[in-house]
């Protein structure tokens, strides 16, 4: 049996192979650039992480019976946005972990909402890294993309819905999001009104890490190795 792990890294998406007795087979890893237009900023296309999983897989699997792929485990980059329309097609390049640009947002939620209900309602105060500002940059600069968000993403959670088709995430990266309310572990509703864009507590959170998000689809399959 065969298992690959995925780390979507900031600079490049490296891909494991193990056996059952997590004995390492191979490894490859595929760089993507990063892109900076303007001082502070820090951008991806979303479309790049996808191309290197889709090349890196099959290069991992080189000389390997595919069929023996039993799963696969993807982790990466946390906090960055990824904004999706309402047929998941990405609006715009992906905000990252490391991008400086929200000052004025963070001042906002640690001053005027204030740090001690953003940490009680979502056990953090704001970072300039954080999902939530992200979302307040986009509300106030990018309006007519804010406007057409129907769900937003994390980078590695992305890179899974490509796979699988299912939009999920974890506890471990919603926390670091600014928008889990962590007593009640959904949305938080506050975070709603706040930044006016529906998020519902509808996301789906996989409560444990070795819950299965889903099987890859059809299309993902002759490359993966994943049986149906």
């Amino acid at each position: 049996m065969l298992y690959i792990g995925i780390d979507l890294g900031t600079s490049a998406c490296k891909l494991l192979l193990v056996d059952e007795k997590g004995c390492v087979r191979n490894t490859v890893s595929k760089e993507y650039p990063l892109c900076f237009p303007h001082p502070g900023w820090s951008e991806q296309d979303p479309g790049d992480w996808w191309t290197a999983c889709r090349e890196g897989v099959p290069e991992l699997l080189a000389g390997f019976d595919a069929r023996e792929v039993r799963g696969m485990g993807v982790g990466g980059q946390m906090h960055g946005l990824v904004a999706l329309d309402e047929t998941d097609a990405v609006l715009r390049p992906a905000i990252l972990w490391n991008d400086g640009r929200t000052a004025e947002e963070t001042a906002w939620l640690n001053d005027t909402v204030g740090r001690p209900v953003l940490s009680a309602r979502t056990g953090n105060i704001a970072f300039a890294g954080f999902t939530a500002p992200k979302l307040l940059w986009m509300k106030k600069h990018e309006p007519e993309l804010f406007a057409r968000i129907g769900k937003i993403m994390l980078p590695k959670d992305y890179l899974v819905y490509c796979l699988t088709g299912v939009h999920a995430t974890d506890y471990s990266d919603a926390s670091g999001m600014l928008l889990l309310d962590v007593c009640l572990l959904y949305t938080s509703d506050a975070a709603d009104d706040l930044l006016c864009v529906d998020l519902g507590g509808r996301g789906l959170i996989k409560k444990k890490k070795h819950v299965c998000t889903g099987m890859c689809q059809p299309s993902t399959r002759e490359y993966t190795g994943e049986k149906a």
